[in-house]
Order: C-alpha cells, then sequence, then structure tokens
C-alpha cells in the first residue's frame, strides 16, 4: 500500500480528471480520493466526455483482494460493456479500489468493513450527480460480487444488482480450493463466523424483494463453483426476488469466451433498471 503525504492534506472528496489518448476523445476519467470510516480511498469515475445532463449510476465492485484485481485505466478500457453504458450516456460509472488496494489507506477486509467503501459512495453520488435519489445499479465480479451483495443487504437505494462469477457459499468454496482457505486464515485471520458473515446464503434475506439480480456463470468456471450460482437462482426464487439466471457452457471465471454475450445481457439490464 502506498500513503502518499499530500494525503493527509485532504479534508473533503478530490476529484482530478485523468489524461490518457484512449478516453480522452470520447470519455472524461477522473480518479478520486474520498473518504471513509475516516480513511482515504480512492477509485475512478467514467463518463460520456462533457456530460451535461445527470444520469443514473453504475457501481462497479471489483474482484480480486488489495491491489490484485484493482481498477486501473486498463482494465477500465478492457471491459466492453461499461463503456458502452458510459458512451451512449445510460450512466455514469463509479470503480472504488476499498481500502487496501494502492492508492487507499486502510487494510482489505475481503468484505468486512470495506464494504463501506462502497456504500460512502452514496453522498458523493448524490452530489456529482445533483440527484437526491439517484438510480444505482451495482455490478460485480467475483469478489465484486460478494460486496454488491453485502452493500445490497444493508441500504435500501439500490436498484438492481448483476453479479458474475460470485460466491455464495464459502463453506464450499474453502472446501474445493483449500489454498483460499489458507489465504484468509493466515493472511486476512478469518475466523468461522467472518466466512459464515461473509457467504450470502446466510444474509440473502436481508436483501429488499424489490431489488432484481442478474446472475452470470460459467459451467466451467473453477475458482467459484457453478453449482453458487444455482443456488443464487433458488435462494432469490424462495425470498420471491425477481432474477434471472444465465449459465455459459464452458464458461471460465471470466467468461471470457462469452464477452460479447455478457456485454448483450448487462446493457440490457442496466436499461431496464434505468426505464
Amino acid at each position: 500500500m502506498n500513503n502518499f503525504d499530500y494525503y493527509k492534506t485532504i479534508t473533503k472528496t478530490e476529484i482530478k480528471k485523468f489524461k490518457n489518448e484512449k478516453f480522452n476523445s470520447i470519455f472524461d476519467l477522473y480518479s478520486i480520493i474520498y473518504k471513509s470510516d475516516g480513511l482515504l480511498v480512492h477509485g475512478y469515475i467514467l463518463q460520456k466526455k462533457d456530460l451535461k445532463k445527470p444520469r443514473p449510476v453504475v457501481i462497479y465492485c471489483r474482484g480480486g483482494n488489495r491491489s490484485f484485481g484493482e481498477n486501473s485505466p486498463k482494465t477500465i478500457s478492457s471491459n466492453k460493456e461499461l463503456l458502452d453504458i458510459a458512451s451512449n450516456e445510460i450512466a455514469i460509472i463509479f470503480y472504488p479500489n476499498y481500502r487496501g488496494s494502492s492508492f487507499s489507506e486502510g487494510v482489505d477486509e475481503f468484505g468486512g468493513n470495506d464494504v463501506n467503501d462502497i456504500i460512502n459512495l452514496y453522498p458523493i453520488i448524490q452530489k456529482i450527480c445533483k440527484i437526491k435519489n439517484p438510480k444505482i445499479v451495482l455490478y460485480g465480479w467475483s469478489r465484486g460480487g460478494l460486496m454488491a451483495m453485502l452493500v445490497a443487504s444493508k441500504v435500501n437505494w439500490v436498484k438492481s444488482i448483476i453479479i458474475g462469477g460470485a460466491l455464495y457459499n464459502f463453506s464450499r468454496n474453502m472446501k474445493e480450493r483449500p489454498e483460499m482457505k489458507e489465504m484468509f486464515i493466515k493472511e486476512f485471520k478469518f475466523k468461522k463466523k467472518d466466512f459464515m458473515q461473509r457467504s450470502p446464503k446466510y444474509f440473502m434475506d436481508k436483501i429488499p424483494k424489490n431489488t432484481p439480480i442478474l446472475i452470470l456463470h460459467g459451467s466451467a468456471d473453477t475458482r467459484v463453483s457453478v453449482y453458487d450460482a444455482y443456488e443464487y437462482g433458488q435462494h432469490c426464487q424462495k425470498l420471491n426476488i425477481p432474477y434471472k439466471l444465465i449459465i455459459f457452457p464452458n464458461g471460465n471465471h471470466g467468461l471470457n469466451e462469452y464477452i460479447d454475450d455478457v456485454s448483450r445481457e448487462v446493457i440490457q439490464w442496466i436499461n431496464t433498471a434505468f426505464k
């Protein structure tokens, strides 16, 4: 983690335009530093260049942990569906990097208090978008799907959710990936209660029943079992939460073989949410 001296001078949200040839002709990309639970957290904002009117918001909840998998201009430029969303002025995209990432203070808790780094964006979004009750979709992949579900279980302002390759049951995942269990216990100091608190299996009943969920998963995902996706769907059905479950045959964790299909489904889902 890098702590910069100038961070200590920041008393309010700081937003700076990011100069990048790949973006500047079509988009305005901003680097943002904001306070979350007293910590300075870094992220990005992407919108259509010279956007004039207020737009709804997509919060992209990234995967990975600490600096691995964090949002950057490179990763942002490779996410086709969100570039399309921004370029067509459907929404403004927020990309929080969470505490414990390269340019943020604090320690990554993998679904602990770092969930507040998403929740604490809400007043900033209200101010930037100049809307008291902005329409917000949470879009998360892998660990990001877990973060999106945790946020939705704690607030009432989420319009809709999209999750891909998302974990539902930590217990099964740790049996299938013992190396990850070892990492969580040794590096994150997880106890049994921490695994349970981060398993949507145990808190989905706290998600408002009017919050529809799009569930995307590859049948050949070796990082998170496809059974997690099926169980998400079953739990949504049990709770009467509107949902759509799509299993992509032989798809891997990132569904790299289905980029266009994923993009189409995500854009359609977001358009529907913002109607």
